[in-house]
Order: structure tokens, then sequence, then C-alpha cells
């Protein structure tokens, strides 16, 4: 336990080549300064890096005198959900926090998740993001997740109830649900329909516990051919396992696949008018 009483955590981070150093600072320092502080923090290398992102790492790994870097290097990039698959392996403790590489938590993140899990015994937690442009003085926009297990259920069938940059979860009932799997920008919600499916406790912390960067890059990774066969995989899992009905299966295609392909620009304003608030 820590010194308030709340269990110990490992920190699951994946990065690749792409990502900046200074973004990469940012979000491994906003973990590192939490109210309540993790007590191991996994780095997963998604293939080799180049000098910059190396010489933060190493900044970081250098100056640990607790011993919490742990860094799992991987000899090719493999992907989100193989990446983390490897990582969570290397996670000791009961409840990991994933932070993506780009991102900013908030510094009582992990402090509210960790209360919440506790007090309700939960083995999956997210929260509210808030989107932001250059820095975080910037907001954008606020992605709110529903808050209690029964809403989650059923917002679940139509679109991702977590935050994953900001999830915390309980390893054992991740690797009970089949881990992360391989499924195209989609790995993290294909996980938590199985997570939720297995019975797993959940919730979502109803308040901004996360800044998350908002560029025209995330609205077109969410179209093309590739990300639209992934997200008929999904629909199709959810429709055979009985987890979405027919009629779900069949209005969720026609919207996922109108998503898919229209350009870039319209995606970003129907996600801004109806899966985002304006701050």
């Amino acid at each position: 336990m820590n010194g308030n009483g709340l269990p110990p955590y490992s920190v699951l981070m994946s990065v690749y080549s792409g990502e900046s150093a200074d973004n990469l600072r940012c979000a491994v320092s906003s973990m590192l300064n939490q109210t309540v502080r993790p007590d191991q923090f996994v780095v997963v290398c998604d293939g080799p890096l180049g000098d910059d992102l190396d010489t933060v790492l190493s900044d970081f790994v250098n100056t640990d005198a607790e011993g919490l870097f742990d860094v799992v290097r991987l000899p090719k990039n493999v992907g989100l959900g193989r990446a983390l698959s490897a990582g969570l392996d290397a996670c000791r403790n009961k409840y990991v926090a994933r932070m993506d590489s780009d991102d900013i938590a908030f510094l009582n993140r992990c402090e509210l998740q960790l209360d919440a899990v506790v007090a309700h015994k939960l083995q999956l937690i997210s929260g509210y993001v808030l989107e932001f442009a250059g820095d975080t003085s910037n907001v954008v926009s606020m992605r709110k997740v529903p808050a209690t297990q029964e809403e989650i259920v059923e917002f679940s069938k139509r679109r991702n109830p977590f935050n994953h940059p900001c999830v915390m979860f309980e390893k054992a009932a991740v690797l009970k649900a089949g881990g992360y799997q391989d499924l195209y920008r989609l790995e993290d919600y294909y996980l938590w329909v199985r997570m939720i499916a297995d019975g797993c406790r959940v919730a979502n912390v109803a308040q901004p516990i996360l800044y998350m960067r908002s560029d025209e890059g995330m609205y077109g990774r969410r179209g093309g051919i590739a990300y639209g066969v992934s997200q008929m995989k999904l629909l199709n899992y959810m429709r055979s396992t009985g987890y979405i009905g027919i009629w779900g299966f069949v209005l969720m295609s026609a919207v996922r696949f109108v998503l898919s392909i229209v350009p870039t620009s319209l995606r970003r304003t129907i996600y801004s008018k109806v899966a985002r608030e304006k701050s």
C-alpha cells in the first residue's frame, strides 16, 4: 500500500519512432508527478526509436533512484496491441495505469481512479479527457464517457465507453479476457467488450483526468479501408457473441462504414458535434 492506503500500481506506456521527444518527456513527467506515485513504470519501445527518444528515456532511467523504470525493447514495430501485450507481461502490480506517450495526465488522475477502484472493487476504469491543440491552455473539446456500469454496458454497444489513454485496470482481469489482441486501431475497444462480457466491474470518473492532443491526424486515423475492415470485424464479433442484436449490427455497420469513407474534414465535424463537448 502507498502512504495513503491505496494499492501500488504500474504505468504501461508504448512509444514508437514517430513520437516527439518533447511530448514523451511531458507524458512521462505527468505520471511521475502523480499525487499517488507509481510503483513501476513500464515503457515498451515498439521498434527502434532514434536518438532523440532514446535520450529522453535514458535521462529518466539514469535519474531513477527508486528503480521504477522497466524498458522493454521490441526489435521491430509490431503495433499498439502487441506492444502493450508485451509490456503487460512486465507489469508486476495488480493494477495497471495506461498512458500514451503524447498526452498529459492530471496530477490527481491515478489517485481518483484508485479511490474508486478500492471503494467499488472495480476492474476497469477511465474518465473524461480534454482534447487540446498546441498546449493545454487551448482546450478545444471534451470527450465524456458514461459513469456507471449500466450506462457503460449500453453505451459500449454503439461506441467505445472508455478513453484508452487514461484507463486503469486489474491485470488479472485483462489477461482472463484474453489480453490485448491485434485489431487495427480497435484493440482497446475489443478488449473492453470482452471484459464487460466476462462480468468485470467497470466505471468511469465523471470528470476530466487527462489532456489529450488533438490534431488532423487523429481524425485521419479513424478512416480508410483498413479501419473500416477493423470496425466490421469488431461488430461481427459483437453480433456473433450476442453482445448486440442483428438490428444493432446493421445500424452500426452502416454508421461506421459512412464514417470510414467520408473526407477527414467532414469526419472531424461529425465527431465534434456528436461525440465531443465543446470547451
